[in-house]
Parts: structure tokens; C-alpha cells; sequence
């Protein structure tokens, strides 16, 4: 018995080759995003870094982080915010494995609040966008914004006879 002959299978101690027979499927495409598009007055610092991965997992197209009159100026110089890319992207990066997404949410880092609004804000987000605002204040809730849009577009699309 010569154990160093080849027998055709592959697998002898004397076989210098071996095969792998790998069978892909169809890949799904994917997942269609969200049309979500968030400003977000910037929160202390390690809520926001926590919030990047859950922004991304969750599908959001882009984050628009203000400045807001409540907002403490040293947030904005703080590391533990992760605004800047080196410590935001893996946080992203992170949100997205785990959302199945395979899109990188686009992220503007705005200061100044009142230009944003007045100048800014009408270009950078889409113009057929239901825009909700978080406010403290008796305001509809969104269950009944969301509704009336419903109805609303549900409303223009028929015809009347």
C-alpha cells in the first residue's frame, strides 16, 4: 500500500490539489430606504453617540444636526459626540449591519440654526416631504398629521363623477 498515490478523489496525503464547489443564489436587492430625512438639535453628547448606529439601523436618508438655543456650546466641541467622521462612520457603520442596509445616511453638521431655516432647509430636504416638528407645545399629534396627509393625497388621486 503506497498511502502517497493520488486516487483520483483529492484528498490523498500526497495530492497537491483539492476543489470547492461554491453555489451562489440570486441575491435580493436591496431593501428600498426609507424616504426619512432627520434634524435633530444636537443632544448631550453620548446620547448622540449613541444614536448614530440606531439613525442608521433604522434606515434614515440623511441627519441634519443643529444648533438649538438650548443647546450647551461645548457639545459641539466634545469627542464624545462623534460628529466629526473618523468617530461618527464606524458608529454608522455599525447601525447599518445591523439595520441590512447597505446605504450611508448623509450627515451636515449646521451651527447656526436661524440660516438653516431661512435659507438652507427648503433645498436639503425633499418638496413633496411630510414634515413633522417635536415640539413641546398643544400641537396635532402625529397619528392626526399623518392621517390628514393620508387623506389628503388619498383625496387629490380620485376622481369625482
Amino acid at each position: 500500500d503506497d498511502d502517497d498515490s493520488d486516487d483520483g478523489g483529492g484528498g490523498g496525503r500526497g495530492s497537491s490539489e483539492a476543489w470547492l464547489v461554491v453555489t451562489f443564489g440570486l441575491l435580493d436587492p436591496p431593501k428600498p430606504m426609507p424616504c426619512i430625512h432627520l434634524l435633530l438639535a444636537h443632544p448631550r453628547p453620548r446620547v448622540l453617540a449613541k444614536l448614530w448606529s440606531v439613525m442608521a439601523q433604522l434606515g434614515v436618508e440623511q441627519i441634519i444636526v443643529v444648533n438649538a438655543k438650548r443647546c450647551e456650546k461645548q457639545y459641539w466641541y466634545s469627542d464624545k459626540s462623534c460628529l466629526k467622521d473618523h468617530l461618527r462612520l464606524p458608529l454608522l457603520a455599525e447601525g447599518l449591519q445591523q439595520g441590512g442596509h447597505t446605504r450611508m445616511p448623509i450627515v451636515r453638521v449646521e451651527r447656526f440654526f436661524k440660516p438653516l431655516m431661512e435659507h438652507k432647509l427648503d433645498s436639503m430636504l425633499p418638496s413633496h416631504a411630510t414634515r413633522l416638528l417635536c415640539d413641546l407645545g398643544h400641537h396635532p399629534t402625529m397619528r392626526e398629521v399623518v392621517k390628514a396627509h393620508t387623506n389628503d393625497n388619498s383625496g387629490s388621486s380620485s376622481s369625482s363623477s
